[in-house]
């Protein structure tokens, strides 16, 4: 076989391999990234040494709900161009899953700190959209992004002291009684008078030790 007719043999391979990628299913769901402020690996936003900004997580390999989350923050306007997209891979799902109960996609403002102020998980539909906004515009301008509409408080008695206890209706990453308290949407926030101390219990947790007085 002629060099000639060897180089003709490899551009066709090559032609072959282009279509085949242009019709690959996989590639023509990977996500659109023109936009975002940037977009980095859960590694490098790991080793931040001061974590400030809008996040969006989603799967760095390939998700149907992360290409429709993408998909959705076309919404987001000029406030895209301020979101950085961090892209995990499958290992660092199953920590993030572990670590922090959440899973891809997944929304977080963060504040200069390790703990997120704001967190919304799943696509970005109009009410999660809605809330974004509003907690983004208070980040910015320094105002508290939770308000007591957010506590559903009620009163609780364990057995036998009462305590006093609020379930958070979104993510809460607030200062109460100068100490830190996280919960997620759907946990319960038990105060114990007697010391001041605080107790974030899942529903489950909470059910099998408390009963509403």
């Amino acid at each position: 076989m002629s060099d000639f007719d060897t180089e003709k043999k490899i551009d066709e391979v090559i032609r072959l391999l282009k279509d085949k990628v242009k019709k690959s299913p996989e590639t023509q769901t990977q996500p659109n990234m023109v936009g975002f402020k940037d977009t980095i690996m859960w590694r490098e936003f790991k080793d931040m040494e001061t974590k400030r900004g809008l996040f969006g997580f989603i799967n760095g390999e390939s998700c149907a709900a992360c290409a429709e989350y993408l998909k959705q923050l076309k919404n987001l306007g000029s406030l895209k161009s301020k979101m950085t997209i961090v892209l995990l891979m499958k290992p660092h799902m199953e920590e993030v899953l572990q670590t922090d109960g959440v899973s891809v996609p997944f929304t977080r403002i963060y504040d200069g700190k390790d703990e997120p102020i704001w967190e919304v998980q799943g696509i970005l539909y109009s009410t999660q959209l809605e809330s974004l906004f509003r907690s983004w515009n208070k980040a910015e301008t320094g105002e508290p992004i939770h308000t007591m509409d957010e506590f559903n408080v009620f009163s609780a008695k364990a057995r036998p002291k009462e305590v006093k206890a609020f379930e958070a209706k979104s993510f809460l990453n607030i200062e109460i009684g100068g100490k830190n308290i996280i919960a997620r949407q759907g946990q319960f926030v038990v105060w114990w008078p007697e010391d001041g101390g605080f107790e974030v219990l899942n529903p489950e947790e909470f059910g099998n030790r408390f009963g509403r007085v």
